[in-house]
């Protein structure tokens, strides 16, 4: 007899037995990881049957002996369960279908949708194998990811947040066929150049309030210091401190693209259309709007993907470095082109949090900048967790460090101390050696719900003035960037492991 078994990645469950197999994959992804009920409320629009709303509600109180002596009801709660899932699941694959006429393998995250979708249209993607090892390395230590980065806490009242339309396709359309030019070394920027990584000593005066260069601490922590240090950055982010005369800096070394006459920008009208398409469908309220929102989304993230230590089929450095170098320049120039550098409150991957309104700016354009959020009753706590028109932002999956356990953020509580508590479930169930560490022997194989403490003065990446004891009291706190002298050893001289950056690690800040 063939034997059956299974086999459980994060996003895809496979049962195999003989020669067949059978595989379920996580849909939550797509719809934002949102609980199933409010995604299902939100896509299929059914009203839902009121016997499953009841037993939901009951579903934390029930006992060993309520559920032998409801083992119907749980077991038709379990059924409606199990059929708005699949609803959602036809759902989304009619909707991708619709969006781009094809049908994949499987269907294991939205990134392997973006891969799947950029071969089905022809794009020329280029491979790591295609450029030289020491140009791959010097790029990979240029890549941070994202600027998070907190500037201003507690109570800020009147703030904006603008963001950058599609920030990385954006920048996307702007790199050229790596593989049709050739790339030099030289200790100055040439002006030819349309892609480069630099090896740089910097000197950011500490009259500066927003620094422009990241820094990678012992840690792994990253910063934006102000001082004399040496680190690694983009083409675009030199270009961004152009002309200021507080910021300096000496090239060392660095590998830059001067592409051929001749050159194609292999990404650009792929991302151009896909991007006027989801304006026009955006318009008709078409559901197809948000495949395309996903897809878009996704295709970065392949081009900085590693699982397990080993290189995704898109994994190239020069790529992933360069797009998020250009959107980090470009949120800088942002700032700088609309004197901003005391008003910024807070950074995030594409978006700026300020307390100045800015006039006439809020662009539909692919690359330019809108106003996503208002509001004049605003707090900000730590970077992605802050107040805005009477609601919390709710951080969706996030990581508990201190448990090392995947949760998903519920709700918020302040006590009368004005302390802050986020209630958070577990998105797995608790384990043996965790119910054992935490007193938890009950909770062993549930998914438990607690209140978790967030520290009002949790930020360490800048050098803050005062610190906040109580929201109840409406007090604001300014930062300036840390002085190197304060961070330690330089860890940007080490040498730069192959997987810092890995699709299973958590990363524990969320956009604004």
């Amino acid at each position: 007899m063939p034997t059956t078994n299974a086999t459980i990645s994060k996003k895809q469950l496979t049962i195999r037995k003989g020669n067949h197999s059978i595989s379920c994959y996580d849909i939550a992804q797509y719809y934002d990881n949102k609980p199933l009920k409010v995604a299902y409320s939100e896509h299929i629009k059914k009203p839902l049957d009121q016997r499953y709303i009841d037993t939901k509600n009951q579903r934390k109180n029930f006992s060993l002996r309520y559920f032998l002596r409801n083992k119907k009801k749980i077991r038709d709660y379990c059924l409606m369960d199990c059929i708005m899932t699949r609803e959602l699941a036809d759902y989304w694959l009619d909707t991708f279908f619709n969006a781009y006429k094809f049908y994949t393998a499987n269907w294991v995250s939205s990134g392997y949708l973006a891969e799947k979708v950029l071969i089905y249209n022809d794009v020329d993607i280029p491979r790591f194998v295609d450029s030289a090892y020491e140009i791959q390395d010097l790029a990979w230590k240029s890549f941070y990811g994202g600027r998070f980065e907190l500037i201003q806490r507690g109570f800020i009242g009147e703030c904006y947040i603008y963001d950058i339309n599609s920030a990385y396709p954006y920048a996307l359309t702007f790199l050229p066929d790596i593989t049709n030019g050739k790339w030099i070394h030289s200790t100055r920027i040439n002006p030819k150049a349309s892609i480069g990584f630099f090896h740089i000593r910097a000197f950011v005066s500490d009259q500066v309030k927003i620094s422009p260069f990241p820094f990678r601490t012992k840690n792994n922590r990253i910063i934006y210091p102000s001082g004399e240090f040496e680190t690694f950055v983009t083409l675009e982010e030199l270009k961004a401190v152009v002309d200021d005369p507080r910021i300096k800096y000496k090239i060392i070394e660095s590998q830059q693209f001067i592409a051929n006459q001749n050159t194609t920008y292999p990404f650009k009208d792929f991302i151009n259309s896909q991007y006027q398409k989801r304006l026009q469908l955006q318009k008709e309220q078409n559901v197809l709007e948000r495949a395309i929102k996903i897809i878009l989304n996704s295709v970065y993230g392949k081009m900085a993907q590693r699982t397990n230590g080993v290189m995704g089929n898109l994994f190239n450095p020069i790529m992933s470095s360069y797009i998020t170098g250009f959107a980090r320049a470009q949120l800088y120039k942002f700032v700088r082109d609309n004197d901003l550098e005391k008003d910024v409150v807070a950074f995030a991957t594409d978006s700026v949090a300020c307390r100045k309104k800015i006039q006439n700016l809020n662009s539909k354009k692919l690359g330019e900048m809108k106003l996503d959020k208002y509001g004049n009753d605003t707090f900000f706590l730590s970077n992605g967790f802050y107040f805005i028109n009477g609601v919390w932002k709710n951080r969706g999956i996030g990581y508990d460090t201190e448990r090392k356990i995947e949760i998903e953020h519920l709700g918020v509580k302040i006590n009368k101390k004005g302390q802050l508590y986020i209630t958070v479930q577990t998105t797995k169930t608790t384990h043996i050696k965790g119910g054992i560490r935490y007193d938890k022997i009950t909770d062993v194989g549930k998914i438990e719900i607690y209140d978790k403490k967030i520290g009002l003065n949790s930020d360490r990446k800048r050098m803050w003035f005062s610190e906040l004891e109580s929201l109840n009291e409406k007090k604001f706190c300014d930062s300036v960037p840390i002085p190197i002298d304060l961070v330690g050893d330089i860890i940007s001289k080490n040498n730069v492991i192959w997987n810092r950056y890995d699709e299973n690690e958590h990363f524990h800040e969320s956009k604004l």
